[in-house]
């Protein structure tokens, strides 16, 4: 997972939430006072192709006191004035994917609680019951849509792919996958390793929290774990 590091202290003057503190604060690391700054979260003004939900940050610089120079040759001595306006948008909730599923399950609560930032978990590790880890997905397959309709067969050789490249597949939330178990180290730690020492593309996690219900085979929650492929 992509460690996101904690939000900086908050510059004299900046206030709000989270989001609203942190933006301001790196306003003012760029040379902005923070009394010149509006921030608004979420936005109460979005383009037309930001989609419905989106989390949305805006924020306004206005600055009254800009001194002018060579204008006063010509008689101006009043300071001019000047203002900008940048909104950022962040991801919105993944409910279906078309390939690029990394295959392998993990609690969204390991060992009873929640996820934290900075901390390191193995995405095969045994933080809850049920059977969890590598991921059964065989090539151009679709998760089922109840349990024991998932299907199955990808063996070892498929899961080293799917490791590298992510599965060439589609799923969505509430759909159910199979379970890799017993699978030996041999087969894939290639795989692993490619990721771990760079050989191949990195890969960020980008939204979301999923899990896999414990069973025979699992069902997809509450939010996919979508990766992307991004170059070095």
């Amino acid at each position: 997972m992509q460690h996101i590091p904690a939000p900086p202290a908050a510059a004299a003057g900046c206030t709000g939430s989270t989001a609203a503190r942190v933006a301001c604060t790196y306003a003012v690391q760029n040379n902005v006072s923070a009394s010149e700054l509006t921030v608004e979260v979420p936005s109460s003004v979005v383009p037309a192709s930001v989609p419905a939900g989106a989390q949305t940050v805006r924020v306004t610089v206005q600055r009254n006191t800009i001194a002018n120079y060579f204008a006063r040759l010509f008689g101006r001595t009043a300071p001019y004035s000047a203002g900008a306006t940048a909104i950022a948008v962040g991801p919105t909730a993944t409910s279906a994917i078309h390939n690029g599923l990394f295959p392998a399950g993990f609690a969204y609560n390991p060992n009873g609680a929640s996820l934290k930032y900075g901390q390191t978990y193995s995405l095969t590790g045994n933080y809850a019951s049920g059977n969890w880890g590598w991921l059964d997905i065989p090539a151009g397959s679709t998760a089922g849509t109840s349990a024991g309709t998932a299907p199955k067969g990808g063996g070892a050789s498929q899961l080293s792919t799917n490791i590298t490249n992510d599965c060439t597949c589609n799923a969505s939330v509430n759909s159910w996958v199979m379970p890799e178990t017993g699978v030996a180290w041999g087969p894939v730690s290639s795989a692993v390793k490619s990721l771990a020492d760079g050989s191949v593309n990195d890969r960020r996690l980008e939204y979301g929290q999923w899990w896999l219900e414990s069973g025979s085979d699992h069902g997809l929650r509450a939010g996919l774990a979508r990766w992307h492929q991004q170059k070095r």
